[in-house]
């Protein structure tokens, strides 16, 4: 059976400036087990003949065939399963990877294989070719501690790695001396002998003259083509043949990950040979990481800091006040007038306003002041609440109890005290259970001690939580002098986690103006709005730190990106290298990819331990500079997840570019480069 077939072969190279044919109307055919030799002048369009042969090219439609297969008719993906399962190649150069063992060069087939292979059983194949070649004691060398005999020894174990049914060696002889040249030549008839097809590209005629069958060009046409006695004596066809159908046999699928155990153990050996570039790449993207994870985790921590602050006087609380509409006009027609909330008004309210989980009246005197066993504190702030208030806003009794609804009930005169208060008034003597007598106005009264309220630290508010005292509000009501401040104008609820405190605001509103018409003016949310406007505020600033973050880790994905372009430019007869043995343009991008990824994922992993040990550092350092801050070990999974998939984007993005560059290099011009 016919193994190459040529038909009217024409190959053109184009560019930019002009186009040059190289071959002309090429026909011959080449069969099995034939020991071949190209031969021809510089310039006669042998290599180009190779590298298509190879696969390295693609050939016009219906011009180079392989058995019943038209190559120009196969995908990449099945031209580099041509290469690795079928070709072998010898090139003049040794091409060996530089920086890998002798071992691992003569593997490269198995591991750039698009198709599933037993790697144990190739791993002992290669040690059995090495030996036969005499290469044996150098499997852990690298390839420039090698003879040049010996690198081409070990490039024709490469080659004869995955058994190809044809071996292609361009000018194999031509950097050797004349005892390793026919050295090699007699290795190379040795694999013809075993039933390997062998095409020898050579200007030496002495090589020529060894093979059974010599085809010479010139001008990039077949000038001749001759063969030798001793093609009587060459081995019988090769076992190995592609079925009729043909293209079945290449058709196999490459499914492996992204980081299967062959791409990382080349990821690891590709980082470790420029380990300080990668090293300073690494603390770079690590920096950036740990500076996302720090930003993102500080501001959310000063966020939940300062709310937190606010919330222990209500901050998921809301309020409504009232005041008579002095602006009204005799026309307004009004269905009720409002003198104050009535507890009809608070119970509707609760009930309409399912986000409300409890309501409390508020009345406050501000012209206060408290004595009491010849101690006086000279302005207090005096507040009738309802027995929810204190829960409400989030007030701690220290000592004691607070307002019961029964005591609301019954106007009963029971006070709880600010912390200051007791510290005034109450220095040497146990405050529970003492009277308390208050000056609101003109009125003078008195009221029993039944709480004590735990100290607050709010330096800037006005007025201060320790200087509050507690009545009901029903009893305030009786005793409180100004008939405007006995007035229920403000109610204070608390509201349920999440709810929307605008919206809710809007609706309670609308509610009282239907009710009460233009008798009264209302304002719904006061302070709270505001906190909810500062929670926005935060989370800007919140999102303003990741951003400066995100610009450090931007500049650090640049960097990778870079040094990945670099290394793509020093590894580009590498790349050419692993293509012509069969690696697919996919595994290419793995390669790439996963270098990419890899470093990022180490990096990122001292970056989040990096990022940790400095958010903490700086919390520790706050709390020593004031008590305001309290240190706290702090695990935020959202900041943690938001620097997790920053190391995968950058890895990803900072490896797809150099991935597709070198994807998209030609096998011909990568062996050709420098």
């Amino acid at each position: 059976m016919t193994r190459i077939e040529l038909k009217n072969l024409s190959y053109t190279y184009s560019n930019q400036v002009a186009q040059a044919a190289v071959l002309r109307n090429v026909s011959l055919a080449i069969e099995s087990g034939e020991l071949v030799a190209l031969v021809g002048p510089s310039g006669s369009g042998k290599s180009t003949l190779v590298s298509l042969l190879g696969g390295m090219l693609r050939p016009p439609p219906e011009s180079l065939f392989f058995d019943v297969i038209d190559v120009s008719r196969l995908t990449e993906h099945e031209r580099a399963i041509l290469r690795n399962q079928h070709l072998g190649f010898v090139f003049q150069q040794f091409h060996l990877v530089p920086r890998m063992r002798i071992l691992d060069n003569i593997l490269l087939p198995a591991t750039c294989s698009p198709v599933g292979v037993a790697a144990q059983a190739l791993a002992e194949r290669a040690k059995e070719l090495a030996s036969q070649f005499g290469v044996q004691d150098c499997l852990q060398k690298l390839p420039n501690q090698l003879s040049g005999g010996q690198q081409q020894r070990a490039a024709i174990a490469r080659a004869l790695l995955m058994n190809p049914r044809i071996i292609i060696a361009d000018e194999p002889t031509g950097s050797l001396d004349s005892d390793n040249g026919r050295e090699i030549m007699r290795l190379l008839e040795d694999a013809n002998k075993a039933g390997t097809t062998v095409i020898i590209v050579t200007h030496d005629h002495d090589i020529a003259k060894r093979c059974n069958r010599i085809i010479e060009m010139r001008d990039g046409k077949v000038t001749a083509d001759r063969s030798s006695d001793r093609l009587s004596g060459c081995a019988t066809p090769h076992s190995r043949v592609l079925k009729d159908e043909g293209l079945p046999a290449l058709q196999h699928k490459d499914r492996r990950n992204l980081l299967d155990w062959r791409s990382i153990s080349l990821v690891f050996l590709n980082l470790r040979r420029n380990w300080l570039r990668s090293l300073l790449t690494m603390l770079g993207v690590a920096v950036g990481i740990a500076a996302v994870l720090a930003m993102t985790t500080l501001g959310e921590y000063t966020k939940r800091s300062i709310l937190s602050s606010y919330e222990i006087l209500g901050a998921n609380k809301i309020s409504f006040r009232a005041w008579p509409n002095w602006e009204k006009k005799a026309s307004d027609q009004v269905k009720e007038e409002f003198e104050e909330f009535t507890e009809r008004d608070i119970s509707t309210v609760a009930s309409l306003f399912t986000d409300v989980e409890m309501l409390a009246p508020e009345i406050t005197a501000w012209r206060s002041s408290a004595l009491a066993g010849g101690l006086k504190m000279e302005s207090i702030n005096l507040r009738g609440v309802g027995a929810a208030y204190l829960t409400i806003t989030n007030r701690e009794i220290a000592r004691g109890t607070g307002i019961s609804a029964r005591q609301v009930e019954l106007a009963s005169p029971v006070c709880v005290l600010g912390h200051e208060v007791v510290s005034q008034i109450f220095r040497r003597v146990d405050p529970l259970g003492a009277v308390l007598f208050i000056n609101s106005g003109d009125n003078l009264f008195s009221c029993r001690v039944v709480g004590v309220l735990a100290h607050v630290s709010l330096p800037d508010a006005k007025p201060q939580p320790d200087e509050q005292v507690f009545i009901p509000y029903t009893y305030a009501q009786l005793v409180i002098s100004n008939p405007w401040e006995r007035l229920v104008s403000s109610v204070i609820g608390r509201v349920k986690s999440g709810t929307d405190v605008e919206r809710l605001s809007k609706g309670i509103k609308s509610y009282f103006e239907v009710k009460y018409g233009k008798s009264v003016r209302f304002n719904v949310g006061g302070d709270e709005v505001l906190i909810s406007q500062a929670k926005r505020f935060l989370s800007i600033f919140s999102l303003l730190l990741g951003s400066i973050a995100g610009v450090a880790l931007l500049i650090a994905g640049t960097g990778l990106t870079n040094m990945m372009l670099v290394a793509v430019a020093e590894r580009y007869r590498e790349i050419g290298i692993r293509k012509a043995v069969g690696a697919t343009d996919a595994s290419i991008m793995r390669l790439f990819l996963g270098e990419s990824i890899s470093l990022c994922l180490v990096a990122g992993i001292f970056g989040l331990i990096l990022g940790f040990a400095i958010y903490e550092t700086l919390i520790w350092l706050a709390s020593q500079a004031t008590d305001k801050v309290t240190f706290s070990w702090i695990l935020l999974p959202s900041a943690f997840g938001l620097s997790f998939v920053g190391i995968v984007a950058i890895g990803l993005l900072s490896g797809i570019v150099p991935a597709i560059r070198a994807r998209r290099l030609q096998i011909v011009e990568a062996l050709r480069s420098e």
